[in-house]
């Protein structure tokens, strides 16, 4: 035990400690939200709230694996890390790297102390943590100061903190991602009101409207309009697992502590559970979970480690938050149901098992999975990341980090700074990265620093994980003729189905492709009952956890259509030789039929990590990388035709496709726009796949020219501003883009 840790445990053991963890129970809420703060303010008496802060701030100027110390023995007491966690870690290392003198004079040191706290209100209705869809605005008041308005949903703690950090837009710029700055809002100023939202946790969500809230000049952290690469970079604090790690070992701990107390006989009589009993039944798979918690810890000390030195991996911080927030979900769910109905039990019943703690982890533990960004983003982002190049890394590095860390500076420099697309250095840098497939903006300039990775990758020999279908569906035939086969290699789970099946005949032996379709969340539905469907609705999808605008992709099946093209493009076979059926159960994700009548399909249950692990490991499978079929119940497999007629987005993928060209750039960028403005409720949902025909019809005399990047790059910055403009966006400059690209009729001299 580190003598900080013994420390801790001493400060919360003594009678102040004591009286403050009595004064957090006594607190609860209608919710039974318990409050924290008089422990917090008894550690920052003692230095340890922010124990790796500058001793000047109000902290002890250790290293943050020592902080770490502190969080695991708050959790393990019972203790609540999450505004610690907001305060201290991430609205405090904001200020640390980008506040004013004046800002950090001001509030660090109160912060540290436990007097004040702080927490971040960056998530919108409808559109959730994608900070490319911001609604927010910041006003510039005459004279000086800002007045902010929008509403903030699903924060936490918020009731508790003094003040927020607010994420909101200063101006419109080319990208989505540039614009935003981030304000110091106190949350008692007028024109603030928190309301509350219902939560499955004990953590009730928050529901914050700013209405016209005037801040100071000296409110914004960090530069105005260049907020999002400061919002990216702490994002790998709020994933090093520490606090899943530590609520899964006291979850496992206090299950311990349960079972022992239950086979312990009480005044001579037997014990409710025989000891052996346990050992046989539970005892086995506790043990194969407290592995997987140490595993988790390791992982979780390494990417602490690095905080210190200023060089956190962001893709090694995924996987981390990605095994350590799974392994805490998993430890909650198998707690409970190894508890059976004294799982129900809440800390208002005198005997709940461990106070009631194990019904609230139970009801805790999916949120773990989904803030901070879910489990479905942590495995794209790994995923997306692309495979190591050893040429490249220095003695005693790693070479995914080396690589990652350079990649995040070309890509998440500051706006004025970035190299554009045309520029050669881009393209030489992501040559050497050989970490590509980036999930790059889809805005103007997006596009082509995604086309011109993947274009980089492909030159230099690089083997490509294509986790970002949209470069090869937009570069055609500009990125089909540069792989070499078996260079790109799908991550999609539908097209890694198609390249396993495959592997069962010949070239020659193919017949057709067959991909399946969920169907989305509007299967069965008529043309007419589309009209008033809204964006919640088409959010809601019925087998997958993925972004809102793949899944509003997946509503429309405008993402089956891009895989329609994808599948053309990798595989060589003709468009009238790739056909879509239904399948609503998500588990045969795609067929290959061969000419002698026989077809192979591909089936698992609908979760990615075993098309990604086979992906990375190519042409190798990777033991134990999802979870298989449960072959000792019942199932049924549906499958049946797609309605064109309700959904016609596939049709104008496969004629786009045939068309050829930059018309397939067309369709992507187009869809990117109508998708946006059905979220914002400027179109109805049909609106969607009919502005995106317009858009390609009025494209298609010209999408047969030679591909080059410069001509995909015109033409999706054309199509975007197109869409814009008959989705009532916005029309400056459609003149100026239109003049790049002809007309019906236009001759082409």
């Amino acid at each position: 035990m580190t003598l900080l840790r013994a420390e801790v445990r001493a400060v919360l053991a003594s009678p102040a400690g004591q009286r403050a963890l009595a004064a957090m129970l006594a607190a609860r809420d209608s919710s039974g939200e318990a409050d924290p703060r008089p422990v917090y303010r008894l550690l920052g008496a003692h230095r340890l709230l922010a124990a790796n802060w500058p001793r000047v701030l109000g902290g002890r100027g250790l290293p943050a694996a020592e902080a770490a110390v502190v969080v695991e023995e708050m959790i393990a007491a019972g203790v609540s890390d999450t505004l610690h966690t907001l305060s201290v870690q991430i609205c405090g290392t904001f200020l640390l790297s980008a506040g004013s003198a004046v800002q950090r004079a001001w509030l660090l040191p109160v912060l540290a102390r436990g007097q004040r706290f702080c927490t971040v209100l960056y998530t919108e209705s409808l559109v959730g943590s994608d900070l490319s869809a911001l609604t927010t605005r910041a006003e510039p008041v005459p004279g000086g100061g800002w007045r902010l308005t929008g509403r903030k949903v699903y924060s936490v703690r918020t009731a508790l903190a003094d003040l927020a950090l607010v994420a909101a837009r200063t101006t419109v710029e080319a990208t989505p991602y540039q614009g935003i700055s981030l304000f110091l809002v106190p949350l008692a100023e007028p024109g603030v009101t928190v309301g509350t939202l219902p939560s499955l946790a004990d953590e009730a969500f928050a529901d914050v409207v700013l209405d016209r809230v005037a801040v100071g000049p000296d409110a914004v952290v960090g530069p105005t309009g260049g907020a999002w690469p400061l919002i990216t970079g702490a994002l790998a604090l709020e994933r090093t697992g520490v606090d899943h790690v530590a609520k899964a070992d006291a979850w496992l701990t206090a299950w311990f502590a349960d079972r022992a107390e239950a086979s312990e006989p009480a005044d001579g009589a037997a014990g409710d559970i025989a000891a052996g009993e346990v050992a046989a039944g539970d005892l086995a798979a506790a043990g194969g979970l407290r592995t997987r918690v140490r595993a988790a810890r390791a992982l979780s000390r390494r990417c602490v480690e690095e905080l210190d030195t200023g060089r956190v991996d962001p893709v090694g911080a995924a996987a981390t938050k990605l095994w350590c927030s799974e392994t805490a979900r998993e430890v909650a769910t198998w707690c409970a149901g190894a508890l059976h109905e004294r799982a129900l039990w809440t800390y208002r019943d005198p005997d709940a098992p461990a106070g009631g703690r194990l019904e609230a982890a139970f009801r805790e533990a999916p949120g773990l999975t989904i803030s901070a960004g879910t489990s479905e983003m942590m495995l794209e982002l790994v995923a997306s990341a692309g495979l190591p190049s050893r040429d490249i890394t220095p003695a005693g590095e790693e070479p995914l980090l080396v690589e990652l860390r350079r990649a995040a500076r070309v890509i998440c420099s500051p706006a004025g700074e970035r190299p554009t697309e045309d520029d050669p250095r881009v393209r030489a840098e992501l040559a050497a990265l050989g970490a590509l497939g980036f999930l790059v903006p889809g805005e103007l300039g997006g596009t082509g620093l995604g086309l011109a990775a993947t274009l980089a990758a492909l030159e230099a020999g690089r083997t490509l994980a294509l986790a970002n279908k949209e470069s090869l569906i937009v570069g055609g035939p500009l990125v089909a003729g540069k792989a070499a086969p078996g260079q790109i290699v799908p991550v999609d789970s539908e097209h890694s189905a198609i390249a396993q099946c495959l592997r069962g005949g010949r070239a020659s032996e193919v017949g057709r492709l067959v991909l399946t379709a969920s169907g989305g969340p509007f299967l069965g539905r008529g043309k007419d009952e589309l009209e008033h469907v809204t964006p919640a609705q088409a959010l809601a999808h019925p087998n997958w956890d993925m972004g809102p605008v793949v899944t509003i992709n997946s509503a429309t099946l405008v993402n089956k259509g891009l895989e329609l093209i994808e599948a053309h493009l990798l595989f060589g076979i003709g468009f009238d030789r790739i056909e879509v059926v239904v399948h609503p159960q998500s588990v045969i994700h795609s067929m290959v039929e061969f000419t002698d009548g026989a077809t192979i399909a591909q089936a698992s249950p609908p979760d990615m990590r075993i098309p990604i692990a086979l992906g990375m490991a190519w042409p190798d499978r990777v033991p134990d990388a999802g979870p298989a079929l449960d072959w000792s119940r019942a199932h049924s497999w549906t499958f049946q035709p797609l309605d064109h007629e309700a959904f016609p987005a596939v049709g104008l993928a496969r004629e786009a496709g045939r068309t050829g060209g930059t018309a397939p750039a067309v369709y992507n960028a187009a869809n990117e726009i109508c998708v946006e403005a059905f979220r914002a409720g400027r179109i109805a949902f049909p609106r969607i796949v009919d502005t995106v025909a317009k858009v390609v019809s009025e494209h298609e005399s010209a999408a047969r020219d030679a591909v080059t990047l410069e001509a995909v790059l015109a033409a999706d910055r054309w199509a975007r501003i197109r869409a814009r403009e008959l989705t009532g966006e916005g029309r400056d400059g459609v003149r100026e883009a239109r003049s790049g690209t002809r007309r019906e009729g236009e001759s082409a001299g």
